[in-house]
């Protein structure tokens, strides 16, 4: 819609209640002089030969202006029987007019036409001129915004809850595998003390090994393998805590990601 157009419609709504199609005509007729009657259902136009298609451009835009306004809804129209001449006339005419019929016939039909017509306002058309005739798209484009937004609030809501149950679910896998290290830690404590009890015994035997020479060689390559074997158990046990530290670290970690995630 041009700024003409706007502009005539403010106008038209602010001065009246209703209007006739001379009205969309008459309020910035261009040029020459234009006379219409329903009564009589005759027109004419007086116009030079420059004039002529400036006056048909202007009387076409207006036709197309009341059909897209019907077509939407925005006004509303009834026919209303003259019982008297109501020539109407627009613009004055200049040095050298001559009176011409409207070169296009169907376009002449239909000024009568709608010339004839009560043409009303609606409620729709008036709040429409408030918001400056911005265009349905623009509506329609706020609407889609907002659908957009709540969508992805949607999703982001989704997605905070699968991360804090996969968060859950893995504070649930480290928990599980800290009470298996425990149990790992407590066998491998059962080990050395046993094994702490054997090199406590070991050390007794060889005392009295070394009393008995003939053995001393045997004994001592045995207490070497033993002592070897003792070496890879605390090394183990060594790895063993160094893990479950670890995983305790890991413990903490996850119990402070949960807390933040519930709350």
């Amino acid at each position: 819609m041009s700024k003409n157009e706007k502009r005539l419609l403010k106008q038209l709504i602010r001065n009246r209640s209703g209007a006739t199609f001379i009205d969309f005509l008459e309020a910035d007729w261009p040029v020459g002089k234009f006379d219409v009657s329903t009564f009589q259902q005759t027109l004419s136009i007086k116009v030079t030969d420059d004039e002529l298609p400036i006056a048909m451009h202007h009387i076409v835009e207006r036709l197309n202006l009341v059909k897209q306004l019907e077509e939407e809804g925005y006004i509303t129209l009834w026919g209303k029987i003259r019982t008297s001449d109501n020539t109407r006339t627009c613009g004055t005419a200049s040095e050298g007019s001559n009176t011409v019929f409207l070169p296009d016939i169907s376009v002449a039909t239909e000024v009568l036409k709608y010339a004839n017509y009560e043409i009303g306002f609606g409620a729709s058309l008036k709040e429409w001129s408030k918001q400056n005739f911005r265009s349905k798209p623009l509506m329609s484009f706020r609407v889609l915004v907002f659908i957009l937004i709540a969508m992805l609030a949607a999703n982001l809501i989704y997605q905070a809850r699968l991360i804090r149950t996969r968060v859950s679910h893995e504070h649930e896998q480290i928990v599980d595998n800290n009470k298996e290290v425990l149990e790992n830690q407590l066998l491998s404590n059962q080990i050395i003390d046993s094994l702490q009890r054997q090199n406590n015994d070991l050390m007794i035997v060889t005392e009295q090994v070394r009393q008995n020479t003939e053995n001393l060689q045997d004994i001592e390559m045995f207490l070497r393998e033993q002592q070897g074997a003792f070496r890879n158990i605390d090394a183990q046990t060594r790895y063993l805590r160094e893990q479950m530290h670890l995983n305790q670290k890991l413990l903490k970690r996850s119990d402070s990601l949960l807390n933040r995630m519930i709350e």
